[in-house]
């Protein structure tokens, strides 16, 4: 009797998945996914009442995809502190202007904001 080793077994390679296995592995929403279907870019079949998708459609749809070109980033970053309105957002009171607040909070805070555009320090 013949022992069977591992390299002796194939490994398979499934042939359909349901949708949500398609999202995962293609990245994409579930309302893409159908109307990749939709559009013919991927196969799908019924069994029963369920939809399928053909895997080597899919293999097939990424390698028809471009190629993604990037651009070089030739702008030199500096820290947060060297941005505009990077200081400004440090001081607490004055930050609530920038998210959310509309009002300030006691009659001499347009004051305080505006020494604190000009000199950085909060009076």
């Amino acid at each position: 009797m013949r022992v069977i080793e591992k390299t002796d077994i194939a490994v398979l390679e499934p042939m359909l998945c349901s949708i949500q296995a398609a999202i995962k592995i293609l990245g994409r929403s579930e309302r893409s996914i159908i109307d990749m279907i939709a559009r013919g870019e991927i196969r799908a079949v019924k069994s029963d009442r369920r939809t399928l998708i053909v895997v080597q459609s899919m293999k097939d749809y990424v390698t028809s995809l471009p190629k993604a070109r990037g651009t070089p980033n030739n702008r030199a970053r500096g820290p947060l502190t060297h941005r505009p309105f990077s200081r400004a957002l440090k001081a607490p009171r004055f930050a609530g202007l920038f998210f959310g607040q509309t009002r300030c909070t006691t009659e001499h805070e347009p004051t305080r904001v505006a020494s604190f555009l000009e000199d950085g320090q909060w009076n």
